[in-house]
């Protein structure tokens, strides 16, 4: 099971009151505008643009705004949507935007409501990736136990299936795609240097290869979800597979040293049985 998420940051807290203080203000001030200057004794004589504009805004803004209290996402949407409604309509019924920083001014809580937004999102993205990170650790720490409790033959298959799989998401099609560019083991090995620059190719002899990491590789290691060195055996069928796809033809790979059983470097001897 994960881990319980944290609660929000203090910085994404303090940006959602901030918002809401800002809300309730700026409702108050543009309502006060308009029941201070409105005179309800005369009838309100506004052309359908004026009419529009008022629905953009305050009429928008301010549903925005309340919308924001419950829902930051859609009242920033609406907020600001509506503010850049009204600046267009003006744009075209005047031919010239609204002067003065004052709309921007009163629409800020709406933005601060989908910055808060934002935040909340990243928190939670955050969260959930820590989250299963946690919960692979001790997946995979599981998985390790159980595979050294299983018999020899048990335990190779189930790598040898890991590795082949590993190396059908990626390497395998550079291996191949390095021996399609090559005119010989020698030129072929040289290709995979600049492919893998973290690792060395070194012919030994015509039918033997020396391949060494001078980092482990492994995406599990490097991201810290297994240690046990079992994982290697994984590693020597991921390069068994990768070579056998590209020289069609039968490869044995044993692990001469490893950096997970205590060595400096990772060492692979290859053989090709041909």
């Amino acid at each position: 099971m994960a881990q319980r998420s944290q609660g929000p940051t203090t910085i994404s807290t303090v940006t959602r009151w901030l918002a809401r203080v800002l809300s309730v203000i700026s409702i108050g001030v543009l309502l006060l505008f308009f029941f201070g200057e409105a005179d309800f004794s005369q009838p309100i004589r506004l052309t359908a643009g004026e009419w529009i504009g008022v629905l953009f805004f305050p009429v928008g803004v301010v549903a925005g705004m309340i919308l924001g209290w419950w829902w930051e996402g859609v009242g920033a949407a609406v907020a600001v949507g509506s503010l850049s409604a009204f600046y267009v309509l003006d744009v075209i019924v005047t031919g010239n935007p609204p002067s003065g920083p004052f709309f921007v001014l009163f629409t800020s809580p709406g933005i601060l409501f989908g910055v808060s937004w934002l935040l909340r999102r990243t928190e939670n993205k955050a969260s959930s990736d820590e989250e299963f990170s946690h919960f692979a650790t001790h997946w995979f720490s599981g998985l390790m136990n159980g595979l050294e409790s299983v018999d020899a033959s048990a335990r190779e298959t189930i790598l040898r299936e890991c590795g082949k799989a590993c190396a059908e998401s990626y390497t395998a099609g550079v291996f191949e795609d390095a021996w399609r560019r090559s005119t010989d083991l020698e030129a072929f090995l040289a290709e995979l240097a600049t492919r893998f620059p973290e690792a060395t190719y070194e012919q030994l002899g015509p039918h033997t290869i020396e391949v060494r990491y001078a980092t482990c590789e492994c995406d599990l290691v490097k991201r810290g979800l297994v240690k046990s060195p079992l994982l290697c055996e994984c590693s020597a069928h991921n390069l068994q597979e990768n070579l056998e796809r590209a020289l069609e033809t039968p490869i044995t790979v044993t692990v001469e040293g490893s950096i997970l059983r205590g060595q400096t470097q990772c060492t692979l001897l290859v053989t090709l049985e041909r």
